[in-house]
């Protein structure tokens, strides 16, 4: 199944600093993204991109247990209904409540939950955009758990977006950072293959990005 995770913002939805606004946002690094509509949910832009007329999908959205993201976890739901009627598809939110904690041990329970809910054949993509420091290194840490040990498990897509609210029209991106998720995997393969100069060997990837592509 198509699984799209993401973390509910910690604001109430509203304008102004300290708020999470609704925004439209452009894209960088992947063409497949898109969504018409202003919005508070980046992961909005995965669904455009890879959900199709007649599939069915699921959000696992990550909530803390605070009124605030509740309200927005709402919001996501029926955005998400909306956009299913929309496309004449079947996605559904799941959602995986947090303890409002930082202590380490929240931080691998809610790993623990989320390489529950994988399965075989699963097709993965992410946004990190919301969440405290260390919850977008649970939700790789996932992904990476997925992506090898299950069978036929792939990842499309993992996205963050970001508001420069210093510009003059506060302008919004979305960036698909799956490349930094696949140099982690070169990096892993690079080491076990005991190569005799790694280093060179992971500059040159990195150079060859730089000239040929994003």
């Amino acid at each position: 199944m198509k699984k799209y995770i993401a973390t509910v913002p910690l604001a109430p939805i509203g304008e102004g600093r300290g708020k999470a606004e609704r925004t439209r946002y452009g894209t960088v690094g992947n063409s497949k993204l898109k969504y018409e509509k202003e919005t508070v949910f980046p992961v909005m832009y995965l669904l455009g991109g890879y959900v199709q007329e007649g599939e069915k999908a699921e959000v696992i959205a990550l909530c803390t247990d605070l009124d605030a993201p509740k309200g927005n976890l709402e919001a996501l739901k029926n955005e998400v209904r909306e956009f299913s009627k929309e496309i004449n598809a079947d996605i559904s939110v799941r959602e995986l409540m947090v303890e409002n904690s930082e202590a380490p041990s929240k931080h691998l329970d809610v790993f623990g939950k989320l390489i529950d809910m994988f399965e075989n054949g699963d097709e993965l993509a992410a946004c990190i955009t919301y969440g405290t420091k260390p919850t977008p290194l649970v939700i790789m840490m996932s992904i990476n758990f997925a992506y090898r040990t299950l069978k036929d498990c792939r990842v499309e897509s993992i996205i963050y977006g970001a508001r420069d609210h210093n510009s003059p029209n506060k302008e919004s991106c979305v960036y698909d950072v799956s490349n930094l998720f696949h140099m982690d995997e070169i990096v892993r393969q690079v080491a076990n293959a005991n190569v005799c100069d790694p280093k060179e060997y992971v500059m040159n990837i990195l150079n060859w990005g730089n000239n040929y592509g994003e």
